[in-house]
């Protein structure tokens, strides 16, 4: 369920814009494989205590 609420967030993104997504540990694994699949990209990711902070463009 949340790459799917990931990729309805990223149809708003215009290209050349970034979007934040904080992910808990155990969505990770899944959320990167899909993005990078949907050709998204992955500009950064940070590890917070138990988050996940990940920056994508188109």
């Amino acid at each position: 369920m949340t790459f799917v609420r990931v990729k309805m967030e990223m149809e708003n993104v215009k290209e050349g814009e970034v979007l934040e997504v904080v992910l808990k540990e155990d969505e990770i694994k899944n959320v990167m494989e899909s993005v990078k699949t949907e050709g998204y990209e992955v500009l950064n990711v940070e590890r917070g205590d138990s988050i996940f902070r990940l920056l994508l463009a188109r």
